[in-house]
This record gives structure tokens, C-alpha cells and sequence, in this order.
């Protein structure tokens, strides 16, 4: 049975440790902050030099590309869901003023497409949500990368992460 399995939750909660590991096993697709262009402003806190559609845009096509670029049999598994993209890390930059409702609505129907095409390819899906402590999520990025979002901030978005998950099943 072709299957794709996300693993989803707030930056630094495990995700791509945990793929790491199996994916010696697996085919997965792992999203990798580091080489996105656009968002060195917002982890520096320079959010007036942050371009939200443009970060957003970069995260949406690294994901339809590497997902869509695994096997289409068996089991296959990626660092984030594409709702997740949007429904939270967008929704949460509309919020903050960092995103315009235009340049959301955009998102949403880019996301569309992705949905659209993973529906096409795999005949089941599963998503798996990981949780940790918004505090224990900012020390991990603080470690790993020497900068982190406040930790309200991680609470809301892991808030967002199962509503987004529950929204994308129903549909």
C-alpha cells in the first residue's frame, strides 16, 4: 500500500531527529530551515527586513518538491505537513502583520495544489503530531541554532498544529 506519513509539530520538537533515524529504513523527506534564503531576518529579529510570502513560498515548493520527489509505493515519510506551512506559520505571520490576506489567500490555494497532488499519489496518509513543552522546544533551538522565537509564541503555533491536522483530514 503507498502511503505517506507526516511527522508535525512546532520548530524543535523533534521532527527531523527522529526522521534521521529512520531514514535508513524509509524514504523521507526532510525539510531543512538552513537553506531557506528568507528567513535569516526573522531569526535575527529584523521581522522589517522578514518577507513573510516570499519565506512561506520557499517553505511551500521545498515541500511539494521533495515530497512529490519520493517513491510513490510503500511507505514514505516527511518532516512537516504542508498544512502545517500555512494553517500555522502563516496564519500565525497574518496575524503578527508580517503577512498580508492576499498574499495568505495565495498560500492557501498553493497549499490546495500540494493536497490535490498528494491525494493523487498515495492511497493513505497518516499524520503523527509531536509535542513537547513550548519552553523545552526554544531551549532545544537555542542549542541547535543560538536563537528562538518566544515561547508564547511556540505555545500558539503548537496549539495551531492539531487544528490545522483536523481541518486537512475532514477535507
Amino acid at each position: 500500500m503507498a502511503c505517506v506519513a507526516f511527522i508535525s509539530g512546532v520548530t524543535g520538537v523533534g521532527k527531523t531527529t527522529i526522521l534521521r533515524s529512520l531514514s535508513r529504513d524509509y524514504p523521507v523527506f526532510l525539510e531543512c530551515t538552513a537553506e531557506n534564503p528568507h528567513l535569516r531576518p526573522l531569526v535575527e529579529g529584523r521581522t522589517g527586513d522578514f518577507e513573510a510570502a516570499l519565506n512561506q513560498t520557499w517553505f511551500l515548493d521545498r515541500a511539494r518538491s521533495g515530497i512529490l520527489g519520493l517513491p510513490g509505493n510503500g511507505l514514505v515519510l516527511c518532516d512537516q505537513a504542508p498544512e502545517i506551512i500555512v494553517e500555522v506559520y502563516s496564519a500565525a505571520f497574518l496575524r503578527s502583520g508580517l503577512l498580508t490576506t492576499i498574499d495568505f489567500e495565495r498560500l492557501r490555494v498553493r497549499l490546495q495544489g500540494i493536497q490535490q497532488a498528494i491525494q493523487n499519489r498515495w492511497s493513505s496518509r497518516i499524520d503523527i503530531v509531536l509535542e513537547c513543552t513550548p519552553a523545552t522546544a526554544v531551549s532545544r533551538l537555542l542549542d541547535r541554532d543560538g536563537s528562538a522565537p518566544a515561547v508564547d509564541w511556540i505555545g500558539n503555533c503548537q496549539f495551531m498544529v492539531r487544528g490545522a491536522l483536523e481541518t486537512a483530514s475532514l477535507e
